[in-house]
């Protein structure tokens, strides 16, 4: 295929930035997808695990529920035959001396037949069997199909533990015998007299153990072994395990997990059942669990497999895309980019790269030149904006002072007048003898105070002044003559036109890591149209407002601080009209 000699050729060049992408692109998939295949496999193959110990466990709750219904059925069979009288009549006559060898037949039969008659399971699982305390001729059983070494090792190792425990059933598991013996021991008692103890056992073959074990096995992948506290096995679902013990199949100790022995490897759940005092291990062949889950995990593969050619061919197309601007670009740049020799960038491996490094190291060779050129150009150009916007300032406020003092004098209201003229003097000292581009804030608030002054005694005290600046601020640098331009707004087109309760007020608070100051009045306020028109629009606007007084303040933070530090309106049409600068803190020092 096409793109596959493309990929060799990107292989064997080593320059091309769309074959490099490619074969990352592919490597970087493949890895991906080889971890998630492999994560999966691992969740896949543990989920698997626990499940069979599920099932273990599950199944061991099934064996000990059957045993436990068999040692019940045992248990109601011995109660029964200690409450029937004719078989209490009978064993009380059988231990009493003086017996014929004719009438301990006679009585003997006669318990048996008790016995038959009171059995409830099958006569092929159970066999019971009489035995008197010290009296070894006096043994009574119903059926007769273990040996006689069998009782004899009874009598002579584990009778005496049931005799020492009346009432309680124990279990007898017999050497070199596949059986397990239920066994109890009963007062005889005939009028009211104990004349002794007899044990009544009842015999649980390996058959039936076997039958309930593999009951519960649903096929071959599942086996189970029964064994004794030394590991010796009773019965089991398989012979695979013949001649083994519980120690070679590593299922010993009661709890569950995985082990390997001769007959393979197992998950395995080990549990101590009381109703038998036996151990019982279920176990499920490991190999089944891997061959359940290959099949998921091909499917899992062909997916992968298939995803990573999908997006190889998905990278192939964005590749070419991505391409395509490079190109245009490097040929834009021989296009428009002069061929002055200077020393260049060194970019290595890629013939892209190299010819964008190329017009880049032109550009920086011509943007050099011009930033030494027009730096000092534009840090003049800024301060003469910078104080062109300040002089404006000024003429407006002047000439509406003069025309304040002509008036009073005209009244002869000399006193204001001078009061003004001294204000206005003062003012005029501040802003033109003793510029400066930054000036304290303690300053510039006492030239507030002298234009308020003006204005209050202009309009007769028409209005309520409140100017109000936080301790520890007074020596912070603000740009000069700042917050007079707002504060001019506010007079002419605010509290001056309300006939009665205007209010304004000026406030200088810290706020985090700067100054904020607020010009508010309660006069008619401006719409977000009119607001938008004050701060950027041009010279032509709606004479309600004062636009060249919010737009030049507006810009000189905008040139001294950058975007961020741009004035902030808030109005409410026939309300409010309230005006922040905010500031950095500079002291200065600074």
């Amino acid at each position: 295929m096409k793109w596959i000699q493309h990929v060799c050729k990107g292989i064997r060049i080593g320059r091309s930035i769309r074959a490099k992408m490619l074969l990352f692109i592919l490597l970087l998939s493949a890895i991906e997808f080889i971890c998630a295949f492999l994560m999966i496999s691992l969740i896949y193959r543990s989920s698997n695990i626990e499940k069979s110990y599920e099932d273990n466990a599950r199944t061991l709750n099934n064996i000990e529920v059957q045993l436990s219904v068999n040692r019940e059925k045992v248990n109601s069979f011995m109660l029964d035959i200690q409450g029937d009288p004719i078989f209490m009549q009978s064993l009380s006559m059988i231990v009493q001396e003086g017996n014929t060898k004719e009438e301990l037949e006679t009585w003997a039969l006669r318990a048996q037949e008790r016995i038959r008659n009171n059995l409830r399971l099958k006569e092929d699982l159970l066999i019971a069997e009489i035995h008197v305390a010290g009296q070894p001729q006096a043994k009574i059983n119903v059926v007769q199909s273990v040996s006689r070494g069998f009782w004899d090792e009874y009598e002579k190792k584990y009778m005496k533990n049931v005799l020492a425990i009346p009432g309680k059933m124990l279990v007898f598991v017999p050497e070199n015998e596949a059986h397990l013996v239920f066994s109890r021991a009963q007062p005889i008692q005939y009028k009211k007299q104990n004349l002794g103890y007899y044990c009544i056992n009842v015999v649980f073959n390996q058959n039936r153990i076997t039958q309930i074990l593999k009951q519960n096995m649903p096929d071959a992948s599942r086996q189970a072994v029964f064994f004794d506290e030394e590991g010796a096995i009773l019965s089991r679902t398989s012979a695979l395990f013949d001649g083994m013990s519980a120690v070679d199949l590593g299922v010993l100790e009661p709890g569950r997990g995985i082990n390997t022995n001769a007959t393979g490897q197992w998950t395995y759940q080990t549990r101590y059942l009381e109703v038998v005092n036996m151990y019982v291990s279920v176990m499920t062949d490991m190999s089944s669990i891997d061959l359940t889950g290959r099949s998921f995990l091909l499917s899992v593969g062909l997916i992968a497999i298939s995803m990573i050619i999908m997006t190889f061919l998905a990278a192939l197309l964005i590749t070419k895309w991505i391409n395509r601007p490079i190109r245009e670009l490097t040929r834009q740049f021989g296009e428009i980019l002069s061929t002055s020799p200077r020393k260049p960038l060194v970019v290595q491996g890629s013939a892209e790269l190299e010819s964008v490094a190329d017009g880049i190291n032109m550009l920086l060779e011509k943007q050099e030149l011009l930033i030494r050129d027009n730096y000092r150009n534009k840090i003049l150009e800024k301060n003469a904006r910078i104080e062109l916007l300040q002089v404006q300032i000024n003429p407006h406020f002047v000439f509406n002072t003069l025309d304040v003092i002509n008036w009073f004098i005209y009244e002869n209201r000399n006193k204001e007048a001078g009061e003004v003229l001294l204000a206005l003097g003062e003012m005029l000292r501040y802003s033109t003898y003793q510029y400066r581009s930054f000036v304290p804030l303690k300053e510039e608030i006492r030239q507030i105070k002298n234009y308020l002054h003006i204005q209050l005694i202009r309009y007769d005290y028409s209005f309520r002044v409140e100017v109000d600046m936080e301790d520890g601020l007074e020596d912070y640098m603000i740009p000069c003559l700042i917050i007079q331009p707002l504060v001019e707004n506010a007079v002419k087109y605010g509290v001056t036109r309300k006939e009665s309760g205007g209010h304004l007020s000026v406030s200088a608070v810290r706020g985090q890591g700067e100054m904020v100051i607020t010009v508010f009045d309660n006069g008619p306020g401006m719409t977000r149209e009119q607001i938008a028109r004050a701060l950027h629009g041009d010279a032509s606007l709606d004479s309600s407002i004062s636009g060249i007084g919010l737009r030049n303040v507006n810009q000189r933070m905008i040139l001294l601080f950058g975007e961020p530090y741009a004035i902030s309106v808030e109005s409410e049409p026939n309300f409010y009209t309230r005006i922040m600068i905010r500031l950095p803190l500079r002291s200065e020092s600074a």
